[in-house]
Formats: C-alpha cells, sequence, structure tokens
C-alpha cells in the first residue's frame, strides 16, 4: 500500500503500526542548487541566452517553488 499526506501526524497511528504503513519517505523543497540543476536541465533543450550566474540567481530568487514550478 502507498499513501501521501502532507501532515503524517493526522494519519490514524493504527494505519502507521508495524506491518501497515511503517516505512516514510520525505521529499522536502528543493535546495538552491537543485534549483539550479532543474532549469539548467530544462534549458538544454531549448537556445537561450541566461549566463550562469544569472540562472544562479534565477534558482536563489526562486525560494519555495518545486520542480514544477520551475518547469
Amino acid at each position: 500500500m502507498l499513501a501521501t499526506t502532507n501532515k503524517l501526524g493526522d494519519i490514524d497511528k493504527a494505519l502507521r503500526r508495524g506491518g501497515r504503513l511503517d516505512i516514510d519517505v520525505r521529499l522536502d523543497m528543493p535546495s538552491a542548487k537543485d534549483r539550479y540543476q532543474v532549469l539548467k536541465s530544462h534549458l538544454e533543450a531549448v537556445p537561450h541566452t541566461i549566463t550562469k550566474d544569472e540562472l544562479k540567481t534565477l534558482a536563489n530568487a526562486a525560494s519555495g517553488f518545486v520542480c514544477s514550478d520551475l518547469a
């Protein structure tokens, strides 16, 4: 079984006991370095004139953005 939530504490403890939902995988927001890599990857497919420094500035300014936002 696979379950997702934004509020792990709201899941009934009976569901989280051994043998049911006993593995937690957390996906945190991407760091500035991660956002830079995502932006760089997407830009490889299109012609552009964005410099490395400009891309770093954009990645830093995009705090709170997830990968789908950056795409």
